[in-house]
């Protein structure tokens, strides 16, 4: 990759040191406070140089100096006047010196201003176009990669700048720029959201090739874990053994394995069966008598089913402790929870690791706001369940409803009385509950979040790219499963799909087409969805992206990268993805961003992609499906 070290020191030994550190360095001698007499000896010191000098007095005899010297190119301001411009530019030419026009622009224009700003570049007299804008969402972090479609590879340097464009650097590289921007160290930048050469190094650097091979003709998914979690902790509340079959282990539900070990409870496992010996609502209230801390693992599900029940159960004070991509995740909604029912709690900016204080008696009525998580209610359910009595949440804007019916659901399975009225912006959840009961034989369900990745792509090959008489998903249907509406979403694209209660068939069909889905209840679908997207023929829109923002990545905007280096069109507007379904896909390196649910979409979309997808890492699926590539290799 060509990189540009930009370098903007003032101290002329360091800078000196700096200039020969890398064999393409951008003099930014407006920051350095260089005058003209000393841009000779830089420029010859470097093996090359690109001066840029976008304020001060003495640009122009900055960049006459420079053309003098031999450098590389000059980075001209198209605020210059035309007179200034069209002398340096003249002057430029005749010495072999190439010509960058920028135009900086502290907003997002328009699609048109910013293709006429550059068309205006090359009218003026620049070899190379250079448009950036200022992005505060990946919707404006798209804007400027739109320009490569319209001009030659190298012809072109155009991304955002700011925290939230920094993705578009590393995409403009592969859509055709002829170099980006590094900077020496994280405090040596010179502009925000500038990247280090070691960033960028790492970013593409990406060993595993995910390609090819013969999808195999049946699948079992793993259990979910969205129910095994729930089982687990259930039967930790519930005084005596409890038995969980069709349990298969993934990172999350171990983790609940071990805090339920934590509360007391004795867990074994023989194969794909758990008991687990509860020690009821008692039990657990004696484990968390005393100052004490709880591990999550890097679950935020487990995160949300504990913290309720330590606020209400907690004796002394409890930190709940989590790991890995959890850590950056913010728990606010959860706090503001805790807050509303009265409970104290420390924690630094709203993440983990979070210290709640002794327990408080639960409220009859508790009104909560479900518009950020339905686990954050999910656990609020539960331990209300096993405190015993009559209570009752009022939840304002809930989201993911199929997930608080799973809760009741399997609250019910361990004894309680839970029902769900909706009315309005209102859901209304009525528990009555003398505390949970075990459960001798609870099986668990097949996850969907995991056969959704089958299922697309079943339907994918099933349309023409690797069509067989039928390919099976063995897992049960008619599930409370957000995930399952997957299925749904697949025949209005024109997948031939046939399910009995425990299987589901993926038929011969035409070409899959066009389709529009709202994943808000479902967001762990939308990657899943728009790789579907890719292979269907016109354009696509699926919604829910104001649920991608704090998941394991913001899978929103490693969903777009990924899309955009593979050559796809995508737009957002609003809480909508669109996305073209195109025959011009091609293989890039791309990157999971340690988000298993994005590691998992790649790898289908890798299956039909030509030359497949190169990726960083892999290990991540072991958060919620170990199995994923042993299964995709058969």
């Amino acid at each position: 990759m060509n990189y540009c070290l930009c370098i903007s020191e003032s101290n002329a030994q360091k800078r000196g040191q700096l200039i020969k550190s890398e064999p393409f360095v951008e003099l930014r001698c407006d920051l350095m406070g260089a005058y003209p007499e000393e841009v000779g000896g830089m420029v010859g010191s470097a093996e090359r140089a690109l001066v840029t000098c976008h304020s001060g007095m003495e640009c122009e005899a900055i960049y006459s100096r420079a053309i003098e010297a031999g450098a590389w190119g000059i980075d001209i301001s198209g605020d210059l006047p035309q007179e200034v411009l069209g002398r340096l530019i003249q002057k430029a030419k005749s010495q072999g010196v190439r010509v960058i026009i920028s135009n900086h622009y502290d907003t997002t224009p328009t699609s048109e201003e910013l293709l006429c700003s550059a068309n205006e570049a090359f009218e003026r007299g620049a070899d190379i176009a250079k448009i950036i804008t200022t992005a505060h969402t990946t919707a404006e972090a798209l804007a400027p990669l739109a320009l490569y479609e319209h001009f030659e590879r190298g012809r072109i340097i155009a991304f955002a700048m700011g925290e939230r464009g920094r993705f578009t650097r590393r995409l403009s590289l592969l859509l055709g720029a002829p170099y980006t921007y590094i900077a020496p160290s994280a405090e040596m930048t010179t502009a925000l959201g500038q990247p280090t050469r070691d960033w960028f190094e790492r970013s593409f650097a990406c060993p595993y090739e995910l390609s090819g091979g013969e999808l195999a003709e049946h699948i079992t998914p793993p259990s979910s874990k969205s129910e095994a979690q729930r089982a687990i902790l259930l039967a930790t509340l519930a005084e005596g053994q409890t038995v969980l079959t069709s349990y298969t282990p993934c990172n999350d539900s171990e983790a609940a394995v071990r805090l339920s070990q934590s509360l007391g409870a004795e867990v074994t496992r023989i194969d794909n069966t758990l008991t687990i010996k509860g020690v009821g609502t008692q039990g657990v209230r004696q484990a968390l008598s005393h100052p004490t801390t709880l591990s999550v693992g890097e679950s935020a599900l487990l995160t949300r089913l504990t913290l309720p029940l330590v606020a209400l159960l907690g004796e002394g004070e409890v930190t709940i402790e989590g790991s890995g991509t959890l850590l950056g995740r913010t728990m606010q909604g959860d706090l503001e929870a805790l807050t509303t029912s009265g409970t104290s709690h420390k924690s630094e900016g709203g993440r983990l690791p979070i210290t709640v204080g002794r327990a408080t008696p639960p409220r009859a009525t508790l009104e909560l706001d479900g518009s950020r998580s339905s686990q954050t209610i999910s656990g609020w359910m539960i331990a209300l369940g096993a405190m015993g009595g009559n209570y009752q949440l009022r939840v304002r804007g809930a989201v993911s409803r199929p997930y608080t019916e799973l809760s009741a659901r399997m609250m019910r399975q361990f004894g309680a009385k839970v029902k769900i009225e909706e009315e309005a912006d209102i859901q209304t959840i009525t528990i009555h509950s003398e505390g949970y009961t075990p459960h001798s034989a609870l099986s668990l369900t097949g996850d969907w979040s995991g056969a959704g990745y089958w299922a697309a792509a079943y339907a994918i090959g099933q349309s023409g790219a690797r069509p067989r008489e039928r390919y099976t998903l063995h897992i049960a249907t008619s599930t409370t499963q957000a995930d399952e509406q997957i299925l749904s979403i697949l025949r209005s694209a024109g997948a031939r799909i046939a399910t009995t209660e425990e299987s589901v068939e993926f038929l011969p069909s035409p070409p899959l087409r066009g389709f529009s889905a709202d994943a808000t209840d479902a967001p762990d679908l939308i990657p899943t969805l728009a790789v579907v997207a890719l292979f269907a023929e016109g354009r696509s829109q699926i919604g829910g992206l104001g649920r991608l923002a704090d998941k394991e990545s913001d899978r929103c905007e490693a969903l777009v990268e990924a899309l955009v280096s593979m050559g796809a069109k995508v737009a957002i507007e609003g809480d909508w993805l669109t996305v073209e379904g195109s025959t011009r896909l091609h293989s890039a390196p791309v990157r999971t961003h340690n988000d298993h649910r994005m590691a998992m979409s790649l790898a289908i979309c890798g299956l039909f992609v030509e030359g497949g997808v190169q990726v960083d890492d892999i290990s991540c699926v072991a958060k919620s499906y170990p199995t994923f590539f042993d299964n995709l290799k058969r």
